[in-house]
Order: structure tokens, then sequence, then C-alpha cells
């Protein structure tokens, strides 16, 4: 018998032949394994353990490899092989948009073919063939225009494209139809009353000291309210006023008409009968910043008021 307590030394030709290591469940590894450098073997999770000075570490095994390529059942107690991982990132960039190479049309013409050279009888020149076998076209296979106008890609006439745009098959195989093409706008021209486009937003400045006006700048509906809220400038002399209407029977002497603006700055209030319509002088203040005093002589009568400001 060996005493534990001595080192086991055994030569280079030596060979240790049906020694068991310390074997248990789980909590019995955890218990037992508590020298650095320690090993046993848990029964419960079936992998060798070593002791690391901190806990019981499973020894990495062939089963604890994963040689999917796929990645569809992620696991935090598998590593992947070098060779799964490559498999992976080289079928994610397969899967992605590839540029292979320009299409430049005559006139209308059809969306790239799988063959470049076979394009020249489509009214064009395409440069680059499909990615597939074959070849053949994949999803993901992209050619960017090379025209400097506008040309129809396709069977539908209002499908045009310009220099640099990209054009995305978007299934394998994918012939002359619109739904299997994604085309991506590069570039966008500035907007007109015909052409939609690129637009500059006009600030509330731009709007009060332009008097002339500038056709390349769009107004929000946002500053717009500021405008109306304050529509002048130091250096403008445009005056905007607004108006509200209020229907109010209006009796001999003196009458308050509410009108909730929040201002005394009352360009001009306009009193019509309500009746005939017509016009009727009255005289009228500010009394407050939401109402003004109205005063008539005269029986009681309603009338249209309505009130500048």
């Amino acid at each position: 018998m060996i005493n534990m307590d001595d080192d086991l030394q055994l030569g280079k030709v030596s060979k240790l032949l049906g020694a068991l290591l310390e074997q248990g469940n789980t909590a019995a590894m955890a218990s037992a394994l508590t020298v650095l450098g320690q090993i046993g073997y848990d029964t419960t999770l079936l992998r060798a353990k070593i002791y690391d000075g901190v806990s019981a570490k499973k020894i990495l095994q062939d089963n604890d490899i994963d040689t999917d390529t796929t990645f569809a059942s992620p696991s935090n107690s598998t590593v992947p092989s070098t060779q799964a991982v490559v498999t992976y990132i080289a079928n994610l960039i397969a899967s992605g948009t590839r540029v292979r190479g320009s299409l430049t049309l005559i006139t209308a013409g059809t969306y790239p073919v799988a063959t470049a050279a076979s394009y020249a009888a489509l009214e064009g020149t395409q440069v680059g063939n499909g990615s597939g076998s074959g070849p053949a076209i994949k999803a993901g296979d992209a050619w960017y225009v090379g025209n400097t106008s506008s040309f129809q890609v396709g069977p539908t006439s209002t499908n045009k494209v310009k220099k640099n745009d990209l054009i995305i098959a978007l299934t394998d195989g994918a012939t002359n139809l619109d739904a299997q093409w994604l085309i991506m706008q590069s570039n966008v021209d500035d907007a007109t009353t015909t052409i939609a486009g690129l637009v500059l937003l006009a600030t509330l400045a731009k709007i009060q000291g332009n008097a002339g006006g500038d056709a390349d700048n769009a107004v929000t509906v946002s500053t717009l309210n500021s405008f109306l809220g304050n529509p002048e400038s130091a250096d403008s002399a445009a005056k905007y006023v607004k108006r509200t209407k209020i229907t109010q029977t209006l009796a001999n002497g003196s009458n308050t008409v509410t009108h909730s603006k929040n201002t005394k700055d009352i360009v001009n209030v306009q009193f019509i009968n309500a009746a005939t319509f017509e016009d009727t002088q009255m005289g009228w203040t500010a009394s407050t910043v939401n109402a003004i005093t109205v005063t008539r002589t005269g029986g009681s009568q309603s009338f249209i008021i309505i009130i500048s400001y």
C-alpha cells in the first residue's frame, strides 16, 4: 500500500491503468475538491472537474463542442467549433447584399439577369453575373446604376432609376418583376412644385425677414403658427391681422363684449346688424385684455361683431 502522504512518481514509460478519479454528484464534488489542481468526476453532469483555487470547474469534453453552423440553439453550456463559426459568418455574409457590378440602360430596360453578357440584347450593359452557381441570381445580389439621367427599369413605366441607385434582388432567381427587386435611391433632387425631393425648412426669422420669398424653403405648421402669432420683424413693415366673430345682442347704453383673446391691441371693430346686415357705427374701447366696452344708442338689437387684432 502506498502512503497517501507521499507523491506518486511514475517514469516516462509507466502507465496508470484502471485508476479512478474521485466520483460523486455535483454537490459532493463541490465539497470534495478543495485543493488547487485536485480533480474528480461529476456523476450528475458526466464531466471531469478540476479545482482552480475558487471552485470546481468543468473540463471541456468533445460533446461540449457545438458544430451546428446555424447557431439555431445557442447555449451557455457549450462552445462552437472554429469551423462552425467560420461557416456561420460566411453564410451570414453570403445572405446579405453583394454588389455584383453596374447596370447602364440605353432605353427602358429590364432588371439585371444572371449572365451579364446576355444583357446587351436587352438594351443596356450589365457588368457582373449573379452570385449563384450557373451563374444565377441570388437574393442580395445588387447592381448600381451607371446612367446619369433617369431611365425606366422593369415593366412599370413610372419605376425610374438614376446614377448610383442600387438595384437589389429580393429572391433567388429573380426575374423582370418589380416585386422581386428593391431599388435603393442614392440621389435625391431638390424638391419643386412638380418633383418630390429635399427641402430646407424655414425658420421663423427667415419668414419674418424674407420679403421676396425663397422657392427652396418649406414652412412647417409649427413655424407658421409662430409667425402668425408674431409676424413682424425689426425691419418689416408688414402687419398681419387676425379676426374673431361674435354674435351678441347689444342694449342701449354700455355693453361688454368678451372676446377672450388676451390682448388689448385691437385694430378695428365692425358692427353688422344681424337682421339687415348693414354696418352700424358704435363707439368702443378695449376695456380689458379679454373684452371691449361698446356704447349703443337705441333699443336692443342683435349684431355680428367682428373684432380685428
